[in-house]
């Protein structure tokens, strides 16, 4: 059954090591057939694979997405969340639905569930906050638990950190001796991530920071302080922080997932009439084109 099988790494595309779940796994009871072969009856031979899925080992073929929101802060109202609606408009306008969001609190259990389930129910699935080095940031260790995976001091990932803490301390830094056993730990903490996980870096011409405030232009930065983004599976994780969360989805989407379902086009129109008045005109459109929304 496509839909329980998972790839053992996503790291290179001549890999062809994998491994199934079992069936009981399975969150969505109408996908337990998936997978099956139709063959024809008198000559055995194979007409179809009944739901097949597409898969790549670096490109992740879509139609639907989803999106959790991890956060304690989102929950009790402390901050606003503002990734959705960008996460949104971006996947629809290559043909990727966002068909269903979770926001939900930092527990590693909650979000091992809620990884799990969207992983199977959608072909691509978002996560928005959740990554640090604070004890409240637990989303790699509840995405690591809902792909049975540990987690592990990823050396990639500590070599690039490494790389980046040394880039941005100043050699005459007061503090670069006093503060060794502190970095060393913030550090660990940085690079420890489920076991599978792959680093995704854009192309490095493709390489920007954050809109310059004065010039709203891109400002390019070197690719060893750049943040990787981390996928595992179908799962890309991403930072809440907004700023950094919009300078990432955009590499996801130009360069690791490709689109398998309708452009989504959105049209405003403004009117100086009251909506009842225009109801019968809106429910003979949406009955002629069915995939108006």
């Amino acid at each position: 059954n496509p839909y329980l099988l998972r790839k053992s790494t996503y790291q290179s595309t001549n890999s062809n090591e994998s491994k199934y779940w079992p069936a009981y796994m399975l969150v969505d009871w109408s996908k337990e057939r998936a997978g099956r072969i139709k063959r024809n009856p008198k000559t055995n031979e194979i007409i179809e694979s009944i739901d097949s899925v597409k898969s790549n080992n670096d490109i992740v073929i879509a139609k639907t997405a989803g999106m959790i929101v991890i956060g304690d802060e989102i929950l009790n109202g402390s901050i606003t969340e503002m990734n959705l609606q960008l996460a949104a408009k971006l996947l629809g306008e290559i043909g990727i639905e966002m068909k269903r969001v979770s926001i939900i609190g930092d527990c590693i259990n909650e979000i091992a569930d809620e990884v799990r389930k969207f992983s199977q129910l959608y072909d691509v699935v978002i996560t928005s906050g959740g990554v640090g080095p604070t004890h409240d940031d637990v989303t790699m260790k509840g995405v690591a638990t809902a792909f049975k995976q540990d987690i592990i001091i990823h050396k990639e990932m500590l070599n690039h950190v490494k790389e980046m803490h040394y880039l941005s301390t100043p050699m005459n830094s007061p503090n670069i001796t006093t503060n060794t056993i502190n970095d060393e730990e913030h550090i660990n903490r940085l690079s420890k991530l489920p076991s599978n996980a792959v680093l995704r870096f854009p192309p490095t011409n493709e390489i920007v920071d954050n809109v310059s405030s004065s010039t709203d232009s891109p400002i390019k930065k070197p690719v060893n302080k750049v943040w990787p983004i981390v996928q595992v599976e179908n799962v890309f994780i991403l930072p809440g922080i907004p700023k950094y969360f919009a300078t990432k989805i955009p590499i996801i989407i130009k360069h690791f997932i490709r689109s398998q379902g309708p452009v989504t086009v959105n049209k405003r129109i403004v009117l100086r009439v009251e909506e009842r008045e225009i109801l019968s005109i809106l429910d003979d459109t949406v009955s002629r084109f069915q995939s108006i929304k």
